[in-house]
């Protein structure tokens, strides 16, 4: 399984999805983004938030990641499919991103 995430924008009638904003990551590193947000959630606290207010809390995982290295990478899956990295490299993007535009809001398939 994995997380499809894309930020959408309200056009006036819909939200809509916003061009480049568009990713998927494994579910397999769930437990290091549970971690991270500090949520049962994980990563998929950010569902429905504003790209304004996720980003204060995608900072924070960010952070969380940085000083936590050493025991999340004790978390990376087994199987091979995600690892501290990528997860890492995913949360950055995701930061960059929303703070592109904060008007957008993140939306998460699982």
């Amino acid at each position: 399984m994995s997380y499809d995430i894309y930020l959408e924008i309200w056009s006036g009638k819909k939200y809509v999805s916003i061009e480049d904003c568009s990713w998927s990551h494994t579910s397999n590193t769930s437990c290091m983004f549970i971690k991270a947000f500090d949520d049962e959630n994980g990563i998929k606290l950010l569902h429905k938030l504003s790209c304004n207010t996720a980003t204060s809390l995608l900072k924070k995982a960010i952070n969380y990641f940085l000083d936590n290295k050493e025991s999340l990478e004790l978390l990376n899956p087994t199987n091979g499919w995600g690892s501290y990295t990528s997860s890492l490299n995913l949360l950055i993007e995701l930061h960059q991103s929303a703070s592109e535009h904060p008007l957008a809001r993140f939306h998460i398939w699982y």
